[in-house]
């Protein structure tokens, strides 16, 4: 039997790339538009999110809206704005800013630890 040769006797020899190599700098642009399609892809998505329902003032009352009337929500608020008030280091300069000089002066420190305690007591 007689060999068949790879190639016919007038055609050139295949060149790398029709053998199934790709070159290396399409590999190399292949993995930068992964890379950057996995990073842009989540921050497009939040791009879109915050445009829609944030910018949006009709959107976002809608979406938020239905909270202020939730009970939980409420308390939740209504204790958190309350200690936020309380543990405030100046809320003592504060109340004796906005008093005047006579009643000012029967504020004591004293008067605010039990204040605090009341606070906390009726927060839990």
């Amino acid at each position: 039997m007689a060999e068949v040769p790879a190639t016919p006797p007038g055609a050139a020899a295949p060149s790398e790339t029709a053998k199934g190599t790709v070159p290396r700098w399409r590999r190399v642009l292949c993995a930068v538009l992964v890379v950057l399609g996995c990073v842009f892809v989540p921050l497009s998505i939040h791009a879109v999110w915050i445009h829609n329902t944030l910018l949006n003032t009709d959107q976002y009352v809608s979406t938020v809206g239905p909270l202020a009337g939730n009970a939980d929500v409420q308390n939740a608020l209504a204790a958190r704005i309350s200690n936020t008030v309380v543990n405030s280091s100046d809320v003592e300069a504060r109340i004796k800013g906005a008093l005047p000089p006579k009643v000012a002066s029967l504020v004591t420190p004293s008067s605010f630890t039990s204040a605090r305690r009341i606070w906390r007591r009726s927060a839990a």
